[in-house]
């Protein structure tokens, strides 16, 4: 009996996984962990799907590596979201824009600025 259990949750964690490229670094995250944001571009399967490569089975970002982890961290973290040092602010609001986080996101940047 724990042994299907445990299958049958490896499954559905396996099927819930997504694969971000962000030219070229692979991160992985939940499907679920990213719709918690659903008006925000990755949290939203309609917008994200146009990013989809069907032959690495994987969404592709040809965008800045060093942001996108504080993207994704944003998504993990429920909402925190923090610059890292050595990006400069105007390059990590393009990107917090171009990942469509929103403006509460936007001010709590130039909160924390």
């Amino acid at each position: 009996m724990q042994s299907r259990q445990r299958k049958l949750h490896n499954t559905s964690s396996f099927e819930d996984r997504i694969i971000i490229n962000v030219c070229g670094d692979r991160y992985e995250t939940h499907r679920t962990t990213l719709e918690l944001y659903p008006d925000t571009l990755l949290g939203n399967r309609k917008r994200r799907k146009f990013y989809y490569d069907k032959t690495h089975n994987e969404y592709f970002f040809d965008r800045n590596r060093s942001c996108f982890e504080a993207i994704l961290y944003y998504y993990q973290s429920h909402g925190r979201l923090r610059r890292p040092n050595f990006v400069p602010i105007d390059m990590f609001l393009e990107e917090v824009n171009f990942f469509e986080l929103g403006q509460e996101a936007l001010n709590q940047i130039r909160k924390d600025e």
